[in-house]
């Protein structure tokens, strides 16, 4: 099995703080659809390089803080929240 670590920065406008860190992972996630659809930062993961059940595991600030499980692949950025752009 196969795991990635996605480390979570402040620099991001969704984790600027431990409320927003919470607010996003409990809240923003499930109101996408589908439910839970998460933008990798383009930095963090290569086109190839997830496969579908793959587990993610999340840290910030040094702390381990959530892991998920992939139900896809990558995918090509045609989502709504990425501009609709297929690159």
């Amino acid at each position: 099995m196969h795991m990635r670590l996605i480390k979570l920065s402040k620099d991001d406008k969704d984790f600027v703080s431990e409320e927003s860190l919470k607010y996003y992972f409990h809240v923003k996630l499930f109101t996408r659809t589908p439910s839970g659809f998460f933008v990798f930062p383009k930095r963090h993961i290569a086109a190839n390089a997830l496969d579908p059940d793959e587990r993610i595991l999340f840290s910030y600030q040094g702390n381990l803080r959530y892991v998920a499980k992939t139900k896809t692949g990558v995918e090509k950025n045609t989502h709504p929240l990425l501009g609709g752009v297929n690159k």
